[in-house]
């Protein structure tokens, strides 16, 4: 359970992480200007922020993903449920996180956001909507 949770975990933080830097680029570096002047859909420009989020939290995922492998036993299908539910996160965080990014004028605003946004995604669902085993 621990090692699925750090899984996920990984991939919320990747996504949230996203909503800085998008934010940077857009109002510091104008970076966001610049694309728009250029053939590159605003498609291909959110994924490959959202990628680069995913990037630097391979290492993460790569250690997580052995331990999974040498901890438990899991069947193909499993496997295949897995990536696709983190694959799924990771687009809705990414998503939430890019919109999110385009509301801010300021960029001292965001990282508290990034803050809340993980913890209201990553730490309260976990305490609060998961029921004891009785």
């Amino acid at each position: 359970m621990g090692i699925i949770g750090g899984l996920v975990w990984t991939m919320l933080s990747s996504g949230t992480a996203l909503i800085g830097d998008a934010a940077y680029y857009r109002l510091e570096l104008k970076f966001q200007q610049m694309i728009v002047a250029t053939p590159t859909s605003p498609l291909a420009y959110a994924i490959g922020l959202a990628l680069s989020e995913v990037i630097f939290t391979l290492p993460g995922i790569v250690l997580f993903t052995v331990l999974m492998a040498l901890k438990t036993t899991i069947d193909l299908l499993g496997i295949l449920e897995i990536t696709a539910s983190l694959v799924l996160l990771w687009y809705a965080t990414s998503s939430i996180a890019f919109y999110t990014s385009t509301l801010f004028t300021y960029i001292r605003y965001t990282w508290a956001v990034v803050s809340l946004l993980t913890l209201v995604l990553g730490v309260l669902p976990p305490l609060f909507i998961t029921r004891p085993r009785t």
